[in-house]
């Protein structure tokens, strides 16, 4: 991952001649230097350096300038990059591996059933996928625009000698258009960036305006943005651009889109193809490209009602936007005032594997819930560690936190159960001893206990939690007593298993009340800060609360 250029690099010269420009960019090569040893927040930063030096135009830049100068802080600015690689680059980037071909006929058609096909009226936009490929092979004169190989349903006869299966590639992807709720914050961007959202949205990102023809390997480079095209200063003339090697012999330098009827059959749009290679180059250079396939390449595989690939979009935004959208100033009050009634225990993994990154990032996200806690709840919060005997008990500010974390060394292996059981019986022991008096038990807060790990347990809490839920039900204790959430740190799959275990067995499995919550790396966005924490633990309160209300419901 390369990092952003200097300000006197020839790669930094389109922003100079504007000062706001510059001004932005000085902020993200500052902001670069502080985030070195925070990978989550140096991708975010370098989206936004990237993005500056990389806009199609400068509409996109005068609106990233403009969102990069009204940050107040560094955590404004780490939302922001987040916020433009979730709406702007991750709509464009699908999951590993090849989409699968809706279009690719087991069996050559007939000459003359192609023919007719031909004749079909094309004074209308194309309503689905299979007529816009249709439309795209006549315009493309049934080839692969990025090869020149022929499709193998070319009306042609005698057929071909050799003839390759095409697909019908979007620039804008079909699957921005699968769900309201996405589909509206991604268009929103755009329309921030003054793209005419009407002329592709709904059944219009059909429009031969935004659809090529392409053999499923250089289609499968396209979405995945590891190959774009540049536009020359020759109209409609771009040269084929990669990301690592071609996926394709025969991938031509340069294509060159040409049409008969320019009205009917219009070729690609300019501005389309610069927004497309504008994420590509921004999802490379930032690091965000690598990002999202560790992380969603394996996770789930999403399916357009026509068959075609889904690619990323629901799956990513869903899962991110409600964890990692910014808090506003009220709700985030609503929050804490919340969590006063609650005492927060925070345990945190010291294994040898949070040596690094990892234990920077922990450090800064608690160091940040103990000021926003210091402001609304007079107990603060408590930090206990899985190894290190070492605590820190009612911390107000960030510096308690971090001279905490500064004392203690990552080393060993992950005992969770054996902090679990210590913790949870000294707490349930307490409430216990008080039960038959309401009042003494209402002096005594529910609690929460966040534990933060990167990998799995090395011992066996999942005895633990099945123990002390069960003395949970005998004293019928409610369900907002006590909660534990487990948060990872780190992308291992084998730990989000593992953690989703914990999540959808133990209660089913054991009879007793739910008392767990996982938020597994994906649901951070890749990366942990303090609003994510409060959301994490009000979420876990609620489900709670739900849950039991449901049954009492049936």
């Amino acid at each position: 991952m390369p990092p952003l250029p200097a300000l006197d690099d020839p790669q930094a010269q389109r922003i100079v001649n504007e000062a706001s420009d510059v001004k932005a960019y000085l902020i993200c090569l500052e902001y670069e230097k502080e985030f070195t040893a925070i990978a989550g927040k140096l991708r975010c930063v370098r989206i936004l350096g990237f993005l500056l030096l990389n806009a199609p135009n400068q509409d996109v830049r005068m609106e990233v300038t403009k969102c990069i100068l009204s940050c107040k802080d560094e955590s404004d600015l780490v939302n922001l990059g987040s916020f433009f690689e979730r709406y702007v680059i991750l709509p464009f980037k699908k999951f590993k591996g090849r989409t699968p071909s809706s279009s690719a006929h087991p069996s050559r058609p007939s000459f003359e059933a192609v023919k007719r096909q031909v004749k079909v009226d094309i004074r209308e936009v194309p309503k689905n996928h299979k007529a816009a490929k249709d439309r795209a092979l006549i315009r493309d004169n049934w080839r692969c625009v990025a090869t020149g190989l022929i499709d193998s349903n070319v009306p042609e006869d005698p057929p071909p000698e050799f003839a390759i299966y095409t697909e019908c590639a979007h620039i804008i992807p079909e699957a921005t258009f699968f769900g309201l709720d996405y589909s509206a914050s991604i268009l929103a961007v755009l329309s921030r960036f003054r793209y005419d959202i009407s002329s592709f949205n709904g059944e219009k990102v059909h429009s031969l305006t935004n659809v090529m023809t392409m053999e499923r390997n250089m289609h499968d480079a396209f979405d995945r943005l590891k190959f774009y095209l540049e536009a020359t200063s020759q109209k409609d003339r771009y040269e084929a651009k990669f990301f690592g090697p071609k996926p394709l012999r025969d991938a031509r330098q340069f294509v060159t889109f040409t049409t008969k009827d320019p009205e009917y059959l219009p070729v690609p749009a300019p501005e389309l193809l610069a927004l497309h290679a504008m994420c590509c180059k921004v999802a490379h250079l930032s690091g965000a490209a690598e990002w999202i396939d560790m992380v969603y390449a394996d996770e789930i595989g999403v399916l357009a009602p026509d068959g075609t690939s889904g690619d990323m979009l629901g799956y990513a935004l869903s899962s991110l936007s409600n964890h990692t959208r910014p808090m506003r100033k009220e709700t985030e009050e609503d929050a804490l005032e919340t969590l006063i009634k609650f005492n927060t225990v925070l345990v945190v993994d010291d294994s040898s594997s949070m040596r690094g990154s990892r234990w920077a990032e922990a450090r800064q996200a608690l160091s940040g819930l103990a000021r926003k806690a210091g402001l609304y709840d007079t107990d603060g919060i408590d930090i206990y560690f899985l190894n290190s005997s070492k605590v820190g008990l009612n911390l107000k500010n960030p510096q308690a936190v971090e001279d905490l974390f500064d004392r203690v060394e990552p080393r060993g292996a992950t005992p969770i159960a054996g902090k679990l059981e210590e913790l949870l019986q000294d707490y349930v022991s307490q409430i216990e001893a008080v039960q038959r008096d309401k009042e003494k038990l209402k002096q005594i807060k529910p609690i929460n206990y966040i534990v933060l790990t990167d990998g799995a347990a090395t011992d066996d809490p999942e005895s633990i939690i099945v123990h002390y839920a069960r003395r949970l039900d005998r004293g019928n204790f409610p369900p907002s007593q006590l909660g534990i959430q487990f948060v990872q740190i780190g992308n291992s799959k084998s730990a989000t298993m593992y953690l989703k275990e914990l999540d959808d067995e133990l209660a089913g499995t054991h009879k007793i009340r739910d008392i767990v919550d996982t938020t597994p790396f994906t649901d951070i966005g890749g990366e942990l800060n303090p609003d994510i924490l409060i959301k994490i633990l009000l979420g876990g309160i609620n489900r709670r609360i739900d849950k039991v209300g449901a049954r009492r419901v049936h």
